[in-house]
This record gives structure tokens, C-alpha cells and sequence, in this order.
């Protein structure tokens, strides 16, 4: 049975030895009815998908599931994984008869109970939606997936739910989403769509292409590329690359009736988004929402509103943080409610010349830009950038870190050396929040893996040396100090 599991290291004394030998107990049973679901066309993937149990994973070969021949699943199961059978989500492709096919299916899979999985498979060519969350669709885990030419939102999500992960995928347009064909409005289309979501991380994904057809006026249409919105809480944006959508990211929505926070206690960080015709990040009706080091490229550096910022008397803004992003464009400041900015670079500051490849969506810096490097100040919450880099004492504006510190570097000195492992051993077992200088692997803990690659990269940095590699004796040490730290951990305690 597939199952997420936390990794993060740390000591058990007896009663965690017992609630662990408990826990694996509890969960081998669960298990114990589970089946594997091996299927290799539409016929058994049909079969498969109406005889669910809890603990179930239906494992689609490589190939072709025409979803016309069947229909589209309401998955009432909990605890069930559907996924692809080589991890690569391009070899298994779950057809719903095209985007502009007023007969096609109109939903791919929607989920309806908790703890469900879909990875390591494209959805194409479904009028509405490809994936969509239903009521109880609480810690819902979309991995490794891609959509490709959706008629309406690519991945969508109604209130209320908990939990859920949407991470390392693709979601691309690249065909015209023709207006006119009924059962659908006019340019109602956009990459991620959720209300009320609670709790959700939205991480690692590419979002592509995704729009309308233009208004007769030339302006944009369609939603956001990530769009959250309706009693958001607890939202984590972050590492997502936005190219060419009609907005980029939105945590909010102009469009408020009942006067309601859209997004509330929420945080956008380390992005990289490629303006559209509009907005690239939207700030609506927020409470406690934080915007950090997000880097938004578009061609017009004096476009009126690359950021917006929204509210309306009844429901103004409260504690609004943007800090350390590089907008080329500007800020529309639509509001009256209360924010702060900090260290931004607005308007056409930033040139085209400072990022590897705007127009592709890589914003990753180059030496040129100067403007940013080391100007930023240090933020908790972006201890890492857009590549998981640490940041180091004098980080960058924008998502990327230009010149990173070097691996194993504990106290950024410029060198891999003994003083390194001292102060790896002086901060064992320390969490990133404690002290992020020796949490090398972004595991959130400075532990056995970090040490490993402090003697993978042991002398870098030293003048006249470049190998990766330990000399054997050096090794020895390493390993020395590995075993101390070892030995350090399991000491009794007082």
C-alpha cells in the first residue's frame, strides 16, 4: 500500500519505541484488505475503479485510457491512491475527448473522500475540469501530474477542505479555448482554482499558457494561474513557475459580494511568474498574508498594476507584508486598508538582462543583476529560494539566490572545513527555524544527512582546491565526527 510517511529524524525514548510499535500495528491492519489494482486498459481501469476499498491503488500501466468509452469517476473511497505505473507522468494519459468538444467528458476524476492520491499521469482534454475536490476531499495529495488542454479549471476545488497537497506538476494550454460552445461560459478557464481551502501547499508546479480567447478590447481573459480565494486559511504558494497565464497567482478575488476575507494568515514565496496580459500576483480582500521574494517579469516595466492590491470599504486589507520581490511593472494600490512594503524593486528597474530566459519563465538571476544581489534582508519565512538554496546573511531580492552558499559552508565562511563540523556538532538535532546554517538537505533538521554532505563538499571553497571529494583521511575524521555526533545523541540524559 502506497502511504506518505513524515521523514524528519529525532530520538524516541520508550514510549515513542511504544507508540511507534503501535502505530505500525494500527496501520498494518489497516492495510490488510488493501489491493493493488493492476490495470493496462479503459475496460479494467473501469472495473478497478468501481470495486475501491480503502487502502486501494489502482496502477495504470503505460498507454492510453480513452475515457469516452466509459465516463468520468466521483471517487467516494477514502484512502486510495491512482497513480502511473513508471512514475513518469508522460507515459499514461487519461483522455477525456478534447477541451473543445461540447461531448466530451466533463469531469476527469473528482474526489470525494479524504486521504486520496492522484500521481505520475497526464489528464487531457476535458471540457470542465481535470481534477476536481469535492466536499471531504480533506489531505487530497495531486503529485507528479500533468493537464493538458482543459475546457474550464485544470484542477478546481470547492469549501471546505483540509489539507491538501498540490505539487511537481504540469498544467499547460496549447490549444485556442474556443468561446461559443455552450455548457461553459465564455473565458472561464484557469490553471488551479480553490475556495475555502484550508491549510493547503501549492508547491513545485508549472503553470502554462493557460487563457482565453482576448475580450474585444484586446485585454485578457480567464482566471489565474493559481487562484485561491472564498475563506482561504493557511495557504503556502511557493517554487511555482507562472508563464503567460491572463493573471499569475491570486489570493483573492475583486469580485465580493458578501464582503468576506478571501485569504486570510497565507503566505506567496519564491516564485517565478511571466506576466500575461494582466495581473501577475493579486492581493484581494486580505488578512495576515505575506508576499515574499517572488520575482514577476513582464516586457512593460511601467504596466500599471504587475502587482494589485484590492479592498473596499466594509472589508479593507489588514497586515499585508510585500517584501523583497522584484516587480517589473507596477504596484496598483487599490485599497485603503493597512500594508507594508520593504525592499521591492518596482517599475522598470529590473531589465530583461538580469534573468537567464524571461520569455521561457526562467527568472533565475544572472550577473547583471546587480540591483538585487545581496539586498535583501534576512526573512524567517525564506530562509531557502526558488531551488531550495540557502539564502546565507545577505540574501537576494526575488525568488532566486544568485551566488548561494557553498553546501556543508556552516558558518559561511567561504570554506568546508573543520570549523564546519564543530559547528555541525555544537547545533545537532537543531531545527532550520533554531539555526538554518547547518540544515544542508532542507529536511528541516540538522542531522546525519547534512553531515554526509558537509564531507561530500569538504575543502570547497579552499584556494587552489576544487574536488568535491575527501582525501581518505579526511574521511576518516569525517567519519569520526560522524560517530561522536552519534555517540553524542544517544548519550543518557541526566
Amino acid at each position: 500500500m502506497a502511504h506518505r510517511q513524515s521523514h524528519r529524524g529525532g530520538g524516541l525514548g520508550g514510549g515513542g519505541v511504544l507508540v511507534c510499535a503501535l502505530t505500525a500495528l494500527a496501520a498494518f491492519a489497516g492495510a490488510a484488505g488493501a489491493a493493488t489494482w493492476n490495470v493496462t486498459d479503459v475496460y479494467n481501469f473501469d472495473y478497478a475503479m468501481g470495486h475501491l476499498s480503502p487502502g486501494d491503488e489502482v496502477v495504470l500501466a503505460a498507454g492510453m485510457y480513452d475515457l469516452t468509452l466509459k465516463h468520468g469517476y466521483y471517487v467516494t473511497t477514502p484512502n486510495i491512491t491512482i497513480r502511473g505505473a513508471t512514475g513518469n507522468r508522460d507515459d499514461v494519459t487519461i483522455w477525456g475527448g478534447g477541451m473543445n468538444n461540447p461531448n466530451a467528458i466533463l469531469e476527469g476524476i473528482q474526489l470525494v473522500a479524504a486521504d486520496q492520491t492522484i500521481s505520475d499521469l497526464t489528464l487531457e482534454g476535458f471540457y470542465h475540469h481535470a481534477i476536481h475536490f469535492q466536499n471531504g476531499a480533506d489531505r487530497a495529495l495531486v503529485s507528479n501530474v500533468r493537464t493538458l488542454n482543459i475546457g474550464e479549471h485544470h484542477i478546481k476545488g470547492v469549501r471546505f477542505n483540509d489539507g491538501g497537497i498540490i505539487e511537481n506538476s504540469l498544467l499547460e494550454q496549447t490549444e485556442v479555448r474556443q468561446d461559443g460552445l455552450g455548457g461553459r461560459p465564455d473565458g472561464y478557464l484557469g490553471g488551479i482554482d480553490l475556495l475555502g481551502a484550508r491549510n493547503w501547499i501549492i508547491r513545485d508546479n508549472v503553470v502554462k499558457g493557460i487563457k482565453g480567447i482576448n475580450a474585444p478590447d484586446g485585454s485578457g481573459r480567464g482566471d489565474a494561474g493559481i487562484f485561491l480565494w472564498q475563506d482561504i486559511v493557511g495557504a503556502v504558494i511557493e517554487r511555482n513557475v507562472i508563464i503567460g497565464t491572463n493573471k499569475g497567482i491570486a489570493l483573492g478575488n475583486p469580485y465580493n459580494p458578501n464582503l468576506i476575507v478571501h485569504a486570510e494568515d497565507s503566505i506567496v514565496r519564491n516564485n517565478f511568474i511571466t506576466r500575461g496580459l494582466d495581473i501577475g500576483l493579486e492581493l484581494a480582500y486580505t488578512k495576515n498574508v505575506s508576499a515574499y521574494n517572488n520575482t514577476i517579469y513582464g516586457a512593460n516595466g511601467s504596466y500599471f498594476r504587475a502587482v494589485h492590491i484590492y479592498d473596499k470599504p466594509g472589508r479593507l486589507t489588514e497586515n499585508l507584508t510585500l517584501a523583497y520581490n522584484i516587480i517589473r511593472g507596477r504596484i496598483y494600490r487599490n485599497a485603503d486598508g493597512t500594508w507594508t512594503e520593504t525592499g521591492n524593486i518596482e517599475g522598470g528597474t529590473a531589465q530583461a538582462g538580469w534573468f537567464v530566459d524571461p520569455a521561457a519563465g526562467d527568472l533565475h538571476l544572472t550577473a547583471l543583476a546587480t540591483g538585487a544581489i545581496d539586498q535583501a534582508g534576512v526573512l524567517a519565512d525564506v530562509l531557502r529560494d526558488f531551488d531550495l538554496a540557502l539564502r546565507g546573511p545577505l540574501p537576494d531580492v526575488g525568488a532566486d539566490e544568485f551566488n548561494p552558499p557553498i553546501p556543508g559552508d556552516a558558518t559561511l565562511d567561504g570554506v568546508v572545513s573543520i570549523v564546519d563540523l564543530g559547528a555541525l556538532a555544537s547545533n545537532w538535532q537543531s531545527t532550520e527555524a533554531t539555526w538554518y546554517g547547518g540544515d544542508f538537505s532542507g529536511d528541516g533538521l540538522v542531522n546525519i544527512t547534512d553531515l554526509g554532505i558537509l564531507a561530500s563538499h569538504w575543502q570547497h571553497g579552499a584556494a587552489g582546491l576544487s574536488a568535491s571529494v575527501p582525501e581518505p583521511g579526511t574521511l576518516a575524521l569525517l567519519a569520526l565526527g560522524g560517530s561522536c555526533l552519534l555517540i553524542w545523541r544517544r548519550r543518557p540524559t541526566p
